[in-house]
C-alpha cells in the first residue's frame, strides 16, 4: 500500500545486490542519482494513492446503494404491511359473539 522512501530503496538495493531499477521493476539511466529514484518513486507512490482513491470511492457508491435499498424495503414493510385500523369489525369475518351453547344430556 506505500512505497518505501528512496534511502531504503538504496540499501536494500545494496544488500540485495541488485540495481535499483530491478526492484522498481524499470530501468533509470543513472543509477547514482538519488533524484531518478526520488522521481520514480514519487511516480509509483501517486499511482497507489490515485488507486486507492478509486477504490474508496468505489465502496462508498456501493455502501451507498445498499442502505437505500435497506431503507426502502423497511419503508415498503411498515407502510405496506401494516393492517388497516379504521376497518368496522363487520367487514371481519371472525368476528366474536356472545352466543353460548348448553349441551343436555
Amino acid at each position: 500500500m506505500s512505497v518505501p522512501d528512496a534511502d531504503t530503496l538504496i540499501r536494500l538495493a545494496e544488500i540485495l545486490e541488485v540495481y535499483v531499477s530491478e526492484l522498481l521493476g524499470t530501468k533509470i539511466e543513472n543509477e547514482n542519482v538519488a533524484s531518478d529514484v526520488a522521481e520514480q518513486l514519487s511516480r509509483i507512490n501517486e499511482q497507489l494513492a490515485i488507486k486507492n482513491r478509486r477504490s474508496r470511492r468505489i465502496w462508498k457508491i456501493v455502501a451507498i446503494i445498499l442502505a437505500v435499498i435497506v431503507l426502502v424495503n423497511i419503508f415498503i414493510a411498515v407502510f405496506f404491511s401494516v393492517p388497516d385500523l379504521n376497518s368496522n369489525t363487520q367487514n371481519n369475518p371472525l368476528a366474536i359473539s356472545d352466543e353460548t351453547i348448553s349441551i343436555d344430556e
